[in-house]
């Protein structure tokens, strides 16, 4: 964790060390020859793409983390699942599973913890009334949900992951920052090079603020024409507190973006006296918890505050001197909504 931490300050700028951003920058060249190569495999068919017998949707990015994926596939779930048999896809990030993967679903999600199949698989299994398949290998386990008579699968981070065929390529970026710092992991957060944006169908931007528009526009023009949709979160409460407004509170998250969930917390008119930020999908370690709590009482906070995923994976363990909360919170869309409508009206008649 400690390491991670250290590599993200060097990337956010919060730290300088000239000679560790050199060796960053060295392996960031590595991951780039190396993506490019897989890439070009795969545009010469020497890797080989495999299909199934359903409409696959992916829905990925080119930077790693903090995006907001698994709320894209939520929101498009939400509106395609009355209307077609349809499953998740997910690897389940830092998850216990290995081999066969399993498959969950909402009821089953209460007898499976976030720890063994991931947190955001997890939520989109409490969330949604739909298969959620569990494996790193896509294609097998797109074979068995189509197996179980689904007709469309959603690919939750399936940019990069190309063994599995798919008919509609969403790519998400963010809204502050659409290209992960410019540089390839681990200098930067990119995955991929800009330059495969040429292969997305619709291009959706998470935290979209309408005034950047034209500067989106002018710095994806350059590598794609897909039509673009904006989404924001919409805060929907706070859970385990009926009223923050003016209170003092401390905030402490492990997602890919910290800095907007701490960025959207002020909207709601708390005081925010300290925050933590880990490395995205991990918890707090004792050692870590403990210095939070006291810092943050010592500042005269009276309320903890985290998200939904930091909440659900939350140890128990670990002893709270000060209540929690967490904030729930839907992606809805902001821009581009006849866009969206075709994304939609695609997904079901392809």
């Amino acid at each position: 964790m400690q390491i991670e931490s250290f590599i993200i300050d060097i990337i956010e700028g919060r730290r300088k060390n000239l000679f560790f951003e050199k060796v960053l920058l060295f392996f960031s060249w590595i991951f780039s020859f190396i993506s490019k190569i897989k890439n070009t495999l795969y545009d010469k068919g020497h890797l080989k793409t495999h299909k199934v017998d359903a409409t696959v949707i992916s829905i990925g990015n080119l930077v790693a983390g903090g995006t907001g994926k698994t709320a894209v596939v939520e929101l498009l779930a939400e509106n395609l699942k009355e209307k077609q048999s349809l499953s998740i896809l997910t690897r389940g990030y830092r998850s216990r599973i290995k081999g066969e993967g399993i498959k969950i679903s909402n009821l089953e999600s209460l007898l499976i913890s976030p720890e063994y199949c991931g947190d955001e698989p997890y939520l989109l299994a409490k969330h949604l009334s739909v298969p959620v398949y569990v494996e790193k290998n896509r294609y097998q386990s797109a074979k068995k949900a189509v197996g179980d008579a689904s007709k469309l699968l959603l690919l939750d981070d399936g940019f990069q992951h190309r063994s599995l065929s798919r008919d509609i390529e969403v790519v998400l970026l963010h809204g502050d920052d659409l290209f992960g710092k410019g540089h390839f992991l681990p200098r930067g957060y990119l995955r991929d090079h800009p330059k495969r944006l040429s292969k997305a169908d619709f291009i959706i931007i998470n935290h979209f603020q309408e005034e950047q528009l034209n500067s989106y526009v002018n710095q994806i023009s350059k590598y794609s024409s897909a039509p673009i949709i904006g989404t924001q979160y919409q805060m929907l409460g706070v859970k385990g507190e009926k009223e923050i407004k003016n209170r003092r509170v401390a905030l402490f998250c492990g997602i890919g973006s910290p800095q907007t969930f701490f960025k959207q917390m002020k909207t709601l008119g708390c005081e925010i006296v300290n925050t933590l930020s880990l490395p995205d999908h991990l918890p707090p370690t004792l050692n870590m918890w403990q210095e939070f709590q006291k810092n943050s009482a010592e500042r005269g906070a009276t309320l903890l505050i985290c998200t939904e995923k930091d909440w659900i994976k939350f140890p128990i363990s670990l002893e709270c001197k000060l209540p929690i909360a967490y904030v729930a919170a839907r992606l809805k869309v902001v821009y581009g909504h006849s866009h969206f409508n075709k994304l939609l009206s695609e997904a079901l008649n392809h």
